[in-house]
């Protein structure tokens, strides 16, 4: 595309697109993203954005989106801890125009560590800036959760530009306007740790990602070599929560949203050092690291640790079908017998030294018997809830509510599940209607459709405007109702017709 701008180092996509704007001059938003993706209701992302393709149609057509993906967007401190199918997927979607199925896989959408209120920016790197290019732009390290300061320069800034962003399809250029210059202050700050690690992974580049399992093994194993497992299989938990405790204050953890409780039991912080049934967030994996390994940690080095542990359990042992005794154990005996008059729970439950013996001796032939005895019952219908009674009470009771709304001409739409959700216990009432006739041909009746609603909206405006002694134009009426052209159903454009025509022949009389 001709003119479009070659994104600097560091810089978000969500910079060069506004800076294309406004080197194009084009003021409206969607005339922006009509030229860019031939699409008006591509949303404005500042961290992980879709149709990138498009971007990478702009820029060269030699030129892949995954670089683009990795150099210019967030999606590098999330993609080294998601499995790698994820990780493909979410290049995939990011590449077309798939809106907030990145945020949602990647997890971001659902995390307790939030994102910044405002986009940030460092007064002294944007001064470098306008030196060298001759002009500013968002850069990504500054929008990152968890980074607070430019350690070159101080404090990050922040701008009056709110995150999400209420314009959500307009592309914000960094300008003097937006970034003015202020004083910083420079101190150091935990934020320098948190910096030097993401610097890293921003800077890390594309390449396959570790699976849970491996993840699973490096923090048994982190905690294996700092000897924190107080026996072979159990962990020291408040041994790492004071060491996390020691090296992070409380009110930063609890400013992010991680912060745990020494004795919570399903904290994330024990639930790294278990079994990965999720992934993780980039500063969770700083926050333990830091804190357990200390120094000038590295959490490049890190990844690639990862990289060597397994990426699949050990294979389990094959069952080897072994021919049983013809004559049966004294144990054995003992639990046949025990399956004549006692389900294999109710056996076990009575005698579970006997079953253990058996489960270590004899697991095959167990495992067999209890088979033939788990024959599955019939399924017996619950005879506590008198359904016809039941069925009367609602139903006396849903007339009550039609009743009310008939004297009542405003209010939303009475639907189907309007009616259902105004009952005790809606959601039995529903997977039960079979067994409520009186009920069903009462929700099968009264509901209000679409057009009955709309056409009740128009009825209640005539009798606003007249209250009003206001003409009722079409215009003003459909206004008044809130309905628009684009949404009247048949009935009630065919009602409103019959009213103005009405109201026309009234006001020549």
């Amino acid at each position: 595309m001709l003119n479009f701008p070659i994104p600097y180092p560091e810089e978000l996509i969500y910079s060069t697109i506004a800076r294309y704007g406004v080197r194009m001059g084009v003021i409206s938003p969607k005339q922006l993203l009509e030229a860019l993706f031939g699409n008006r209701s591509v949303i404005a992302t500042l961290d992980l954005p879709n149709g990138l393709c498009a971007i990478q149609r702009a820029l060269s057509r030699t030129r892949r989106v995954e670089p683009l993906i990795y150099q210019h967007t967030l999606f590098p401190l999330y993609a080294p801890f998601i499995p790698e199918c994820r990780r493909q997927q979410c290049i995939l979607w990011m590449s077309e125009e798939r809106r907030s199925s990145v945020h949602l896989t990647t997890g971001m959408a659902a995390s307790s560590i939030g994102t910044p209120v405002f986009i940030r920016y460092c007064p002294g790197c944007q001064k470098e800036h306008h030196q060298h290019y001759g002009e500013y732009f968002w850069r990504r390290e500054w929008q990152v959760t968890g980074i607070e300061c430019c350690p070159e320069h101080g404090l990050l800034a922040n701008t009056t530009i709110r995150r999400p962003l209420k314009e959500r399809h307009r592309f914000i250029e960094a300008s003097p306007a937006n970034c003015p210059q202020v004083s910083q202050m420079r101190r150091e700050t935990v934020s320098d740790r948190v910096t030097y690690q993401i610097r890293q992974l921003l800077m890390a580049g594309s390449g396959p990602s570790a699976n849970r399992h491996q993840w699973t093994g490096y923090y048994r194993g982190l905690a294996r070599n700092n000897v924190l497992f107080l026996n072979a299989s159990h962990l020291d938990h408040p041994a790492i929560y004071d060491r996390v405790l020691s090296v992070w204050s409380e009110p930063w953890l609890r400013h992010y949203g991680i912060h745990t409780e020494r004795d919570d039991a399903s904290s994330w912080l024990r639930a790294i050092f278990r079994k990965h049934r999720r992934s993780f967030s980039y500063l969770q994996h700083i926050v333990v690291n830091q804190a357990i390994l200390g120094g000038t940690w590295r959490i490049g080095d890190v990844l690639a640790n990862v990289g060597y542990y397994p990426a699949s359990p050990p294979g389990k042992a094959t069952l080897v079908s072994i021919p049983q005794p013809t004559v049966l154990s004294p144990d054995q005996q003992q639990w046949s017998i025990l399956l004549t008059h006692s389900s294999p729970k109710s056996a076990r439950n009575q005698l579970p030294a006997l079953y253990a013996r058996l489960y270590r001796n004899q697991r095959l032939w167990l495992l067999a018997e209890n088979q033939k005895c788990n024959v599955v019952s019939p399924v017996v219908l619950s005879t506590r809830i008198d359904w016809a009674q039941r069925d009367t009470e609602y139903a006396e009771r849903l007339g009550q509510l039609q009743r009310f709304f008939a004297a009542n001409p405003l209010g939303v739409r009475r639907s189907r599940s309007l009616y259902l959700k105004a009952l005790p216990h809606c959601a039995t009432v529903e997977k039960n209607l079979h067994r409520l006739p009186r009920v069903v041909d009462f929700l099968f009746a009264h509901p209000e459709t679409v057009g009955q609603y709309q056409i009740r909206r128009l009825d209640n405006a005539y009798a606003q405007l007249s209250a009003e002694n206001l003409q009722p134009l079409r215009w003003r009426w459909l206004r008044a109702a809130g309905l628009s052209e684009a949404r009247l159903t048949a009935a009630a454009r065919l009602y409103l017709r019959r009213l103005l025509d009405d109201e026309d022949k009234r006001h020549h009389q």
